[in-house]
């Protein structure tokens, strides 16, 4: 799986509903140089967040105080989630179209060893 987490939840079905969507985050905000990590203010600019629109951004304007410590923490959970549902959703396709068992597998070269093996 070569994808963006962004990709994966939208191929997976997870962005639409099911599961919390990925959520937009200011990376460029974090790597300025001389950034405090522990910043409390008003949401960073729209600059810093990378293929936004208007549209979400206003949504994001809900806060009051931004807090750069408590997105950021918001931010990779939800990252985890949307990984750990993606290789759910892989794991269960792959199981109904080869009935191959992903976890045994370490790679996806030996998953596909594996399934060539099943089924040849």
């Amino acid at each position: 799986m070569t994808s963006s987490l962004e990709k994966l939840g939208k191929t997976f079905s997870i962005n639409k509903g099911k599961y919390e969507k990925k959520l937009p985050f200011p990376y460029s905000f974090i790597n300025e140089p001389d950034i405090n990590y522990n910043y409390r203010g008003s949401l960073p600019d729209i600059k810093y967040y990378n293929k936004i629109t208007d549209i979400k951004y206003n949504k994001l304007q809900t806060q009051k105080v931004w807090c750069l410590k408590k997105e950021t923490i918001k931010y990779c959970e939800q990252d985890c989630k949307t990984l750990y549902y993606a290789i759910k959703e892989f794991s269960k396709e792959i199981f109904k179209v080869f009935r191959v068992d992903i976890s045994h597998t370490p790679t996806i070269s030996s998953l596909a060893f594996r399934i060539f093996r099943t089924k040849f």
